[in-house]
């Protein structure tokens, strides 16, 4: 096959890997990776990654030195129900800018499996916002435990205040599902109110975002976890208790 026709046929996988980080009708968005190990039962404030940014980092590094590409780059940002998002023309005119300006094929297959992993975590990934308070994002991968058999799972959960008034975490709430032969098996439950996350009840401001980690094993290679975390609303000295729904968050293997 001629270097054209790879070029043709590299620009056509990119542009399909694209529609899997579908975040709604034209527009996409980035999963922010993480790294279980330096992760997992830890819980700190953390800034959202900035959509542009994500994007560039997917990107080959010749695309970036072009002036046309790097200026696409930087206007692709929109924002939608205060959630930065992409816009998947623009992105796609990038991929296309940046496959007739001549690319180092072996650069732009390595941000095609970028792409594909970036789907994978999108289809292990929820979002759900709580009376325009709070939104919870989940985000699990496979991971290896030298001491557990069977499959386990690492789940990082993002909550951020999209509020006008300080929240805290006072609770949670877990089920945890394995699935098996299409059958959903309940394998654990944390009660409603178990205290806090990874130790921690932490008062999130306005705008602020608390980010930590943990994980589960699994009896098969795939199941869910679902719940809630006990939350309060402060206004005035006054506190107002609530539940934020954390929506499925599914267990899947990785599959190149």
């Amino acid at each position: 096959m001629s270097v054209p026709s790879v070029a043709r046929t590299l620009s056509r996988s990119l542009l399909q890997a694209l529609r899997g980080l579908r975040s709604g009708p034209g527009t996409l968005r980035f999963i922010e990776a993480f790294n279980p190990s330096q992760e997992w039962g830890r819980g700190r404030k953390l800034k959202r990654a900035q959509q542009v940014e994500l994007l560039k980092m997917a990107l080959p590094p010749w695309v970036l030195d072009s002036g046309d590409c790097l200026k696409i780059a930087e206007n692709s940002g929109v924002v939608e129900n205060g959630l930065e998002l992409l816009d998947e023309k623009k992105v796609q005119d990038l991929v296309r800018v940046a496959i007739a300006e001549g690319a180092n094929l072996q650069e732009g297959f390595e941000s095609l499996r970028m792409l594909q992993h970036q789907c994978w975590l999108h289809k292990s990934t929820s979002m759900e916002t709580t009376q325009g308070l709070v939104r919870v994002e989940g985000t699990s991968i496979e991971v290896e435990i030298p001491a557990v058999e069977g499959p386990a799972f690492c789940y990082r959960i993002s909550i951020e205040n999209v509020g006008k008034n300080p929240v805290k975490l006072e609770g949670r709430h877990w089920k945890i599902f394995d699935t098996q032969k299409d059958e959903k098996i309940l394998l654990h439950e944390i009660d409603k109110g178990s205290v806090g996350v990874v130790g921690l009840q932490p008062i999130i401001n306005p705008g602020e975002r608390f980010v930590y980690a943990s994980g589960t094993e699994l009896k098969s290679g795939q199941g869910q976890i679902e719940g809630s975390f006990q939350m309060v609303e402060m206004v005035d000295g006054s506190k107002r208790g609530f539940d934020a729904t954390v929506a499925p968050i599914p267990f899947r293997k990785f599959k190149e």
